[in-house]
């Protein structure tokens, strides 16, 4: 929503060193949000948005004309714990990666694995159970068909959310008969939480440098610049 973004670039600001605030999203409403909040923070940036889909493939095309542009190095931001949350976390990385030079960098933000702390906290939370229902009640699935059911997986250190079934439910889609009973669990979202070593090999993986790790004190969060 672009208020972790305005945190980091105070920094930059305080040394001379805000050029501009460029966000790039698939959402043109989130882009609005962000860089309202932005505004309030830094009302003098320079902006532009860019509507991506950085998961589809590189944003080199933007990367590149910010460069030309204005003649200085991409620091690119990727906060919260987007990255966990993702089906395919490489190859967002390898996108970025393709989108960068030498002399860019990037700030990534994951959440961290912690056995001493309780993984489920801030997930059991009534605005996410309302954003997940979205789409089951788009297929027609009701919540007296089935219960969503949060749990940790231990081998996969990932939150997961399950639509478990409370009795038979069927539809046809696209000419198919879709049926699904009783007791059945489909895994509908998962947040992963990454150890050190993960991180490094995740991102050593898709090409990148890294420069330094950091953690809050729970350890349960970490910033990772490359």
């Amino acid at each position: 929503d672009g208020k972790k973004a305005a945190v980091v670039m105070e920094r930059f600001a305080m040394h001379d060193l805000l050029q501009g605030y460029f966000p790039v999203d698939i959402s043109s409403r989130m882009i609005d949000i962000a860089t309202s909040n932005f505004t309030i923070a830094h009302q003098n940036a320079t902006i532009e948005t860019f509507l991506e889909d950085f998961e589809a493939g590189n944003i080199a095309r933007v990367t590149y004309y910010l460069r030309r542009r204005y003649q200085r190095d991409n620091f690119i931001l990727f906060l919260g714990t987007t990255i966990g949350n993702l089906s395919d976390s490489h190859r967002l990385l390898v996108n970025f990666r393709e989108s960068m030079i030498e002399s860019d960098f990037l700030l990534i933000g994951l959440a961290l694995y912690n056995k001493r702390g309780n993984p489920l906290e801030g997930y059991d939370e009534k605005i996410i159970y309302e954003w997940l229902w979205t789409i089951p009640n788009k297929l027609g699935i009701k919540k007296e068909d089935a219960d969503i059911e949060l749990s940790f997986n231990k081998e996969k250190l990932q939150i997961e959310y399950k639509l478990v079934f409370k009795r038979n439910w069927s539809k046809i889609i696209g000419g198919q008969v879709l049926k699904i009973e009783r007791g059945q669990r489909i895994l509908i979202a998962v947040s992963r939480k990454f150890t050190r070593d993960e991180v490094l090999k995740m991102l050593g993986g898709a090409g990148f440098k890294i420069l330094e790790i950091f953690s809050n004190k729970q350890q349960d969060y970490g910033l990772v610049l490359c």
